[in-house]
């Protein structure tokens, strides 16, 4: 049986999460207005490359191995090894990023963000690194507590920054904080590695972590690039206010969608990986799919009723979106929940090639159908291509759970 102090510290995390990027936005809204709420996404989607390099791969299996590791020698090397295979990814990513950073920023807000900002988010990205890992690892221990502490640390820090900064400063100021607070987690982990005990080792366990950097690369190189490609788009074929509309809502059911991954993360991946290869792996995934979509339908059915008010309460009135519009947003995530269910089971069963090539049909799937059908784009016709690439992210995902299982259950041939 899941602990219940285990969950409500999962919900106390997500939580401080979500409190301190819902209060950045609400400070950007009313100081600087919409454009402003796309434009600071455009910046964190940066960071989340440079970090989702490592974290979207490196860092699950980190956790999936420490999780099965029968002793704590071997989780310290396993948590090294992340750390020195995910600070050379990322360092590289941010590389590319600070090099390109004049025809990016040109690329994906219009040259609206100056490269030296695009370059300092890259940077950014990498500092996080090192707290991220070590949140994996806690995970993998089961110290949902720490992580609780570090997050909580953390988000206060970027929403002072972003209340006391001066009016042209405010992004420059939340990615300082931001950087810090992880620059302190990292020279603190640096520490605890360097007690006697910590030495590394090339045992099977850090090649199976190695496994995972395929799809670090994939998810945490597609995803932030395309979700980069999608506001641009929007804002090309709309404007960067619609832009910024549409960011609202995705942050607005992030209370729900963000609650739905951070459980499956915190909660069910430890459980995924503690079953997997035993006769309790499907009940488990069967248990967390239906509770988790029934749970994530309920409440982004009471989203949609209320999608008005809560947009004006978390932005401000200018924030407003058609209501059929909404109602496909809300659908496709939805369908992003489900597909994340299905995700966390092939995490735990090591498919990572699955993982990698899946990542394709979300959203890469939408960056491209949004880019097809550009001409004419409204609102609700983006909501049905968020559905369309979704549906079929939550089809191949589940598809690719029950194909490895049926490897697995596969007698040998003779």
């Amino acid at each position: 049986m899941t602990n219940p102090a285990r969950v409500l510290t999962a919900l106390a995390i997500i939580l401080a999460g979500l409190l301190g990027r819902a209060a950045i936005d609400k400070i950007l809204a009313l100081r600087a207005g919409p454009e402003s709420v796309a434009l600071w996404a455009q910046l964190q989607s940066v960071v989340d490359l440079v970090l989702g390099v490592t974290i979207a791969g490196v860092g699950h299996g980190l956790t999936v191995l420490v999780a099965q590791a029968s002793t704590e020698g071997v989780q310290r090397r396993l948590m090294r090894a992340a750390l020195v295979s995910g600070l050379g990814v990322s360092a590289a990513a941010a590389l590319v990023l600070a090099l390109g950073s004049g025809s990016i920023s040109a690329w994906v807000t219009g040259s609206a963000v100056a490269p030296g900002l695009i370059a300092f988010a890259a940077s950014a990205g990498c500092a996080a690194v090192a707290p991220s890992l070590l949140a994996s690892y806690w995970l993998g221990r089961a110290r949902q507590d720490r992580i609780l502490w570090l997050n909580t640390a953390t988000m206060p820090a970027m929403a002072g920054a972003a209340y006391f900064a001066l009016p042209g400063a405010i992004a420059q100021s939340v990615l300082a904080a931001q950087a810090g607070a992880a620059l302190a987690a990292g020279a603190a982990l640096y520490a605890w590695l360097r007690r006697p005990g910590a030495a590394t080792g090339t045992g099977a366990e850090v090649k199976r972590l190695r496994r995972y950097m395929l799809a670090g690369l994939s998810i945490g190189i597609l995803s932030p690039v395309a979700m980069l490609a999608v506001r641009s788009t929007l804002s090309g074929a709309l404007s960067w206010g619609d832009a910024g509309i549409v960011q609202a809502l995705w942050r607005s059911s992030e209370w729900i969608t963000a609650i739905a991954s951070g459980m499956l993360w915190l909660v069910a991946l430890p459980r995924f990986s503690a079953t997997h290869r035993t006769a309790r792996f499907f009940p488990e995934l069967a248990r967390v799919g239906v509770v988790t979509l029934l749970v994530a339908a309920i409440l982004l059915l009471l989203l949609w009723f209320n999608q008005a008010a809560v947009l004006e309460t978390l932005y401000d009135a200018r924030f407003v979106i058609p209501d059929r519009a909404a109602a496909l947003f809300l659908l496709g995530d939805w369908l992003r929940v489900g597909s994340w269910v299905f995700l966390y089971a092939l995490f735990a069963m090591q498919r990572t090639v699955p993982i990698a090539v899946g990542e394709l049909l979300s959203i890469p799937l939408y960056a491209a159908l949004l880019i097809a059908f550009r001409d004419g784009l409204g609102l609700e016709r983006a909501g049905m291509l968020y559905c369309a690439s979704y549906a079929a992210y939550l089809a191949f995902n589940a598809a690719a759970v029950l194909r490895g299982a049926g490897r697995r259950r596969a007698p040998p041939v003779p």
